[in-house]
């Protein structure tokens, strides 16, 4: 099992907003913290083969969705895989560098950062 994940383990990220889902994305959510209060983003990722291949993902069952949650005081991204029936939940972390660095490969910035 990947104890962290990488920008590696994703091989893109876009918006879903009026695009449609390509073969080989998962619908994936964006949950990012501001001092207001929490924002939700949607999105459409696309896993590496080798992560969806990893074994702990693989006995896991099918991912049919991934949430990746901001956690405060710069403490890693926790990477939720949902499957179909959302009773099962598989969490990673991510550092936060890795996850900045997910978004550049995309050109992809999350609403309200400059």
């Amino acid at each position: 099992m990947p104890d962290i994940l990488t920008a590696a383990d994703f091989l893109s990220i876009r918006p879903q907003y009026k695009n449609e889902q390509a073969e080989g994305e998962l619908p994936a959510a964006v949950e990012h913290l501001f001092p207001q209060g929490t924002m939700i983003d949607h999105y459409f990722v696309t896993p590496a083969p080798s992560l969806l291949a990893d074994e702990t993902i693989t006995s896991f069952g099918t991912v049919s969705a991934v949430v990746f949650c901001q956690q405060e005081g710069g403490a890693p991204w926790q990477v939720h895989f949902q499957e179909p029936t959302m009773v099962k939940d598989l969490c990673i972390d991510m550092p936060d560098a890795e996850f900045r660095a997910m978004l550049s490969a995309s050109s992809v910035t999350l609403p309200g950062e400059t």
